[in-house]
């Protein structure tokens, strides 16, 4: 039931954005893996949802170690602990934003656009600063 639910979510996500697509890893250990083959290839996510309690490396642990890797894209965490402080932990790990399941799809769909939107401008204003400037 739960990864019924966890794959709902992720179409409506990609239903809400044209020409949009995405990979589900089963655990941290794989999304790590699976990121370091993109990497390779030049192709990586516009953002990552990631779910905080997985097996085998769980989220923390991942997303430290996708930082570590140079990943510099969003990431949002999807958790069953509404707590501050594990908010604040997803924060400290290098996550960008934070939801509580049960996740709501509108606010979820709401949060990727805001942060694709953020990070396409990022990028784009570093592609165009004059270099004499730098």
């Amino acid at each position: 039931m739960y990864r019924l639910r966890r794959r709902c979510c992720a179409l409506r996500v990609w239903r809400a954005f044209e020409d949009s697509s995405g990979d589900e890893c089963e655990d941290g250990q794989l999304a790590v893996e699976h990121l370091i083959e993109c990497m390779n290839k030049a192709h990586c996510p516009d953002l990552i949802l990631l779910d905080m309690q997985m097996p085998n490396l769980d989220g923390y642990e991942t997303a430290r170690a996708l930082r570590k890797l140079g990943y510099a894209s969003p990431i949002i965490a999807l958790t069953a602990d509404a707590m501050q402080g594990d908010m604040k932990e997803c924060i400290a790990v290098g996550c960008n934003d934070y939801l509580s399941k049960p996740i709501d799809a509108e606010r979820l769909v709401a949060m990727v656009k805001q942060l694709t939107h953020e990070a396409r401008n990022t990028f784009h204003h570093s592609t165009n600063e004059n270099p004499q400037s730098l």
